[in-house]
């Protein structure tokens, strides 16, 4: 082939990976000729050359400099493997040989690796552990390579048996054809010493003051010629340097040789181990031998390329389906669903490397689960990172999970999402189902065995779950993971203690070139005079971000944007305990803030209500439907000439959110086009806003989130719950602090509460219940309709929390004040009164559960009729009370209610047979809240 030559792609199928480059050049120094280059696949960047082995298509990379360890072999490996169709891997360079008796290992030798029976070839000697008296028990084992591979390394020594290797005469080859490698050359016996492997070395570069009576006297070899050996490797992270622990793992190992780079490939990049002698693995190293070690392996690589033939190669599977087979047996297709993305992404190389090294599969982590910890003050671009380290190494994992976690609910929401993907049960959820279900589904697929390559991501962990005050949000982490130990987890946070040992990264702010490409990315120009700008923002990058977003829509100059920078500042500061956001600290964040907030106030005021009212909805996702249902209320029913949120059209709101995003206001999710505003910038509008604006906004607020659960309904379809709910759970959070009671209101809440108590019992359904309540009381008086209902919610919401002293108050409470209202016999009594027995029922006071579903069963009689629902699902909770608990004969219990309720001749001779027949298969509402009952009851 000519020089030069330009090649397909897919000719290159044998991977050439060299740690050195000392090491690389004598790899391209043995190709028959080299080709001009290819471009690797995104994201992939490795420095390739290219060339041909006899009929071998050779593609050649090196690690990047100053680097060096299993870790980062496996991302060049990895990395290669998906650039080009590699079918065979040679991992080519130099190493510390392990002489012996039996052994004779020296200085320019080469060990090539073999399998025996308790490993590949190569053995990670910093993977195990050590016992007592000092004996090492390896704990990770390592993947081999192809059978074809293996046949040829095989015929080749047979051959070598029968006539000398040529490696001499490829090292004569490489000199005529490049003379400067003079260096690369045997550098003579006298070179070669071996020290006592307990005498450790003296001082300086060299061994020159070193004892020559503590060498170690071997016999003389005839030549130059370099030997072959085929062994053990091991191979670890760090350099060995000491010779009795070389010693002593060779000598239980077995291994001859010491490297650090082929642990890192074995499992994700199969490949045959090639080795120069260039030390003894101890005390006593220099680089003298480097460059001829490095010939000798290269030249070997060579000799067997030239043996086997391309028609054994092409019987290989490429490197990337045989290592991709496992994980895609439980692959999903990559989702940005909840994942913040942008276009503007500036990386932060050295950070996303770190992450990419940490992640790299390596053979022993495979089967361990990594959890990594990014940290850092809000606003650092943590989220940014680990989403775009997600979505470019998508291929790296079988399945990739984005989760909330920024409360325990949102979390559980984001799981219960998450388990939708893998669970094989139905798609809708309704109320009446427990969305623990769905959590324990995606935990329980997240430990299956063999399923070890997923990622999962846990977004925003800030709450101290060991914090002096008490947090109901807070959580361990470490409760929501798989129960197998194996997976792949990335967690961001501000709580600088879940740091992990050698598995986290500290986020902080941009130094000035990574500030002014941040700026200038966003504002799509340079900057002149930036440097007088970078200050003023302090390296947080959504205050870089923004200011460059702000730059390029107004056209501003960096000296009027300071100016107006200052003034703004000036005025923050004679108002700054309207501000309590120094706990991000830095003061560029509420300046830069305010700017891009009047700027968007003047050119779209509808932007600026729509970023005011986002203060007190969910941070994360609103969506345009929601907001429509409660304005279009709004023009019809509550005109009025101050609100602070008028009714508007979908287009000009989608045009409003577009203005936000231009600000870097708001981001848009790619998957669902839902916008988000970032935490930081959402506490930031909360504080904000005067009291009086704060008032109209709350109400504003809590309209749109009861329309639109008055519209949902009941049985709501799962991912317009998980979003509502969401929303209504803020709502919840803050109600406390809220100065509204009107009657209006209290509707409001009522309705808010009722559609959350589907979800979850916890308390912020109770703090909207009770603010309902209030309200109710205030506008209507404690006896009202309308006051005893939410009364008798509150019993219900209690009844699942257990606190039954509670619920038997609300319920008495409702009672007495349905029965004066409405009468003894009314249905809204007599619902009370079967909530009573249910009541009653789960304490086990089994003749007050009698004698208030007895009542409640004449009643419903009188006022439906025997065949009504309502009259049945009493008849059901009488059969189950008589049953004592779903343990004894069903039937019996049927029998009883017939007989002492209507006689054997009753209208519920066969329906309510029927009825308690199938009790056991009806959960109550307990249920969906995990509790496992041991009555069947059906509520009013």
């Amino acid at each position: 082939m000519a020089p030069n030559a330009i090649r397909r792609r897919e000719a290159y199928t044998v991977g050439i990976v060299c740690a050195l480059a000392i090491e690389k050049a004598a790899a391209i120094a043995m190709l028959d000729d080299k080709h001009e280059r290819l471009p690797p696949a995104p994201g992939d960047e490795n420095d390739y050359t290219f060339g041909t082995i006899g009929a071998h298509g050779v593609v050649i990379a090196c690690l990047p400099a100053g680097t060096t360890g299993t870790v980062s072999a496996a991302v060049v490996a990895r990395d290669m493997s998906r650039s080009f169709p590699i079918r065979i891997g040679l991992m080519v360079g130099v190493a510390g040989g392990v002489w012996s008796e039996e052994v004779d290992v020296r200085l320019g030798d080469v060990v090539v690796s073999r399998p025996n029976g308790q490993h590949g070839g190569v053995m990670q000697w910093d993977s195990g552990k050590t016992k007592a008296g000092g004996k090492f028990r390896r704990t990770g084992t390592l993947n081999k390579p192809p059978r074809e591979l293996l046949n040829a390394v095989h015929g080749l020594q047979a051959e070598h048996l029968l006539q000398d290797h040529l490696l001499e005469t490829h090292l004569s080859a490489m000199l005529s054809k490049y003379p400067a490698m003079k260096t690369f050359v045997h550098q003579g016996h006298d070179e070669d010493e071996l020290f006592e492997a307990s005498y450790d070395h003296a001082r300086g570069n060299t061994c020159g003051q070193c004892a020559r009576s503590r060498v170690v006297q071997r016999a003389a070899r005839p030549s130059c010629r370099p030997y072959l050996h085929y062994g053990s490797i091991a191979s670890g992270n760090e350099v060995m340097k000491d010779g009795r622990t070389r010693d002593r793992i060779a000598q239980q190992e077995g291994v001859i040789c010491f490297e650090m780079e082929a642990a890192g490939l074995m499992d994700s990049f199969p490949c045959l181990v090639i080795r120069g002698i260039c030390d003894y693995a101890d005390s006593h190293k220099n680089k003298r031998w480097q460059p001829y070690a490095a010939a000798t392996a290269a030249a070997y690589a060579r000799e067997l390329l030239l043996y086997m033939p391309v028609s054994e190669v092409a019987k290989i599977r490429p490197v990337r389906e045989a290592t991709d087979a496992e994980p895609y047996g439980f692959s999903l297709p990559f989702s940005l669903h909840g994942m913040p993305t942008t276009d503007y992404f500036v990386p932060r190389k050295v950070e996303m490397q770190y992450l990419s090294e940490f992640f790299a599969t390596t053979s022993t982590q495979s089967a361990q689960q990594r959890v990594f910890v990014v940290y850092g003050t809000g606003g650092m671009g943590k989220t940014q990172l680990c989403a775009k380290f997600s979505e470019t190494n998508v291929e790296r994992f079988s399945a990739v999970f984005w989760l909330d976690g920024s409360s325990k609910d949102a979390l559980r929401r984001s799981m219960a999402s998450a388990g939708s993907r893998v669970s094989t049960r139905t798609n809708a959820l309704s109320a009446e189902m427990d969305i623990a279900q769905l959590i324990d589904d995606f935990r329980q697929w997240l430990s299956l065995s063999g399923n070890a390559h997923w990622l999962m991501v846990i977004d925003n962990i800030d709450r101290d779950w060991q914090g002096k005050t008490k947090d109901e949000q807070a959580y361990d982490y470490r409760e929501f993971l798989p129960h197998a130990y194996h997976g792949n987890i990335l967690i961001t946070t501000r709580l600088r203690r879940l740091q992990r040992p050698k598995a986290s990264l500290h986020l902080d702010t941009a130094d000035d070139e990574l500030a002014k490409e941040m700026v200038e990315t966003r504002a799509n120009r340079a900057v002149t005079n930036i440097d007088q700008l970078l200050p003023k923002l302090g390296g947080l990058p959504l205050a870089l971000a923004q200011a460059g977003a702000y730059l390029s829509t107004t056209g501003m100059s960096v000296a009027d944007y300071l100016e107006h920078y200052d003034a703004t500042w000036a005025e923050l500061m004679q108002k700054q305990d309207q501000f309590p956001l120094q706990e991000y600290g830095e003061r560029s964040v509420l300046t830069t803030w305010t700017m891009s907030y009047e700027q968007v106030k003047s050119r779209d005021p509808l932007a600026a209500q729509l970023l005011d009212l986002w203060a007190f909805l969910y941070h994360g996702d609103v969506w345009a439907e929601l907001l429509l249902t409660g304005q279009s209320d709004e023009a019809q029913h509550r005109p009025r000439e101050d609100a602070v949120f008028r009714p508007v059209t979908k287009l000009s709101l989608q045009h409003s959110i577009g203005t936000l995003v231009q600000y870097s206001m708001v981001k848009m999710s790619t998957a669902d086009r839902a916008p988000a505003i970032h935490p930081v910038v959402h506490a930031w509008c909360l504080h904000s806003l005067d009291r009086s604006t704060a008032q109209q906004l709350q109400a504003a607020a809590l309209r749109l989130v009861a329309r639109m659960a008055e519209s949902a309904g009941r049985g709501v379809a799962k991912d317009l719950g998980l979003r509502l709910a969401a929303h209504a759970k803020v709502i919840g959070t803050r109600v406390a602090t809220w100065r509204s009671d009107e009657a209006q209101q209290a509707l409001e809440y009522h309705q808010v509460a009722h559609f959350l108590k589907d979800w979850e019992t916890s308390q912020e359904v109770e703090n909207l219940y009770m603010r309902a309540l209030r309200g109710y009381e205030k506008a209507w008086g404690a006896e009202h309709t309308s006051t005893l209902d939410t009364v008798n919610s509150l019993g219900l919401l209690y009844a699942d929390q257990g606190k039954m002293a509670e619920a038997e108050e609300m319920y008495m409470r409702a009672l007495r004040g349905y029965g004066k209202a409405w009468g003894a016999e009314h249905t809204s009594t007599l619902s009370t009164v079967n909530n009573l027995g249910n009541l009653y029922a789960s304490q086990g006071k089994m003749a007050e559960a009698e004698e208030m579903y007895m009542r409640a069963l004449r009643g419903y009689e009188k006022a439906w009729g025997a065949e009504h629902t309502s009259t049945l699902d009493t008849v059901n909770n009488l059969g189950a009370l008589q049953d004592g608990g779903g343990g004894g004969d069903v039937s019996a219990g049927a029998a009883w209610v017939r007989e002492a309720v209507m006689g054997p001749a009753g209208p519920y001779r066969i329906r309510g047979t029927v009825l308690v027949l199938f009790a056991p298969t009806i959960e109550r509402p307990s249920q969906r809240a995990g509790k496992r009952d041991h009555l069947t009851c059906r509520r009013s």
